[in-house]
């Protein structure tokens, strides 16, 4: 009995010990590399596939896409307004949120309707669906809600809620996107004026303040391991390195 004891014990240590290795080796370092003027009024959300950026305005009821220096490449309107997240699930799907009206819409590079779901969500309108990420791996979505009530709220591909989880590590959340890296979240707060490293139960690994009034939406490149975030106050793009 003493032997199994010490055997269990020994286990929880070395389980225990790796644990905490893992996360430790998981934590990451930015680095800030420049920030880029938009030609884009209040851009609220952003992403990246087929090398480029795409950023939906607020002001505009458009899509922009754009390269990494900010150069407008191509517009798409929406048949929409108070657009504030944007991802993508393929390298021709976009899915974009409308703030006001609770709704999730997927589209395609034309700015054509292919599906769309309102999400039962109560609150101030002015505080509702402000984000959205896409997890390639699960293919799940995840969208957030700002605040009163702060969630974050996973789908399936279909739009269906899967589950909600009340947020407490910020004073709002306002941008989200999943990296396949690390198996993290990066999560984005205004009003924290933070980034914001986490796991899958959204705890925060590591938070980073940065300097970048209303910061917004957040999107990844993971070849060149770079965080692109957009402010809707400066109309400016802000990139960041990771370092691991």
């Amino acid at each position: 009995m003493k032997n199994l004891l010490k055997i269990t014990l020994l286990l929880l240590l070395f389980f225990g010990c790796t644990n905490k290795k893992e996360t430790k080796d998981n934590l990451s370092d930015l680095t800030f590399l420049k920030s880029v003027k938009l030609q884009i009024p209040e851009p609220s959300g952003i992403t990246f596939f087929n090398n480029s950026l795409w950023i939906v305005s607020d002001d505009e009821s458009s899509i922009f896409n754009v390269d990494t220096l900010g150069n407008i490449l191509n517009t798409i309107p929406v048949d929409g307004k108070d657009l504030e997240g944007i991802t993508n699930t393929s390298d021709s799907v976009i899915v974009i949120i409308l703030e006001r009206d609770r709704k999730v819409i997927a589209l395609d590079l034309d700015g054509k309707e292919l599906h769309s779901k309102t999400i039962d969500i109560t609150g101030e309108l002015n505080y509702g669906l402000e984000g959205i990420g896409f997890n390639q791996v699960k293919r799940n979505f995840y969208v957030l809600n700002e605040k009163n009530p702060l969630l974050i709220i996973e789908l399936d591909e279909n739009f269906e809620e899967l589950s909600r989880k009340e947020i407490q590590f910020a004073k709002d959340i306002s941008g989200i996107t999943y990296d396949e890296n690390r198996d993290v979240y990066w999560v984005t707060s205004d009003e924290s004026n933070s980034i914001n490293f986490c796991n899958h139960n959204f705890e925060v690994i590591k938070e980073y303040k940065v300097n970048i009034p209303q910061i917004e939406g957040i999107a990844i490149d993971l070849v060149k391991n770079r965080l692109y975030v957009v402010s809707d106050r400066t109309e400016s793009l802000y990139i960041y390195q990771i370092n691991r």
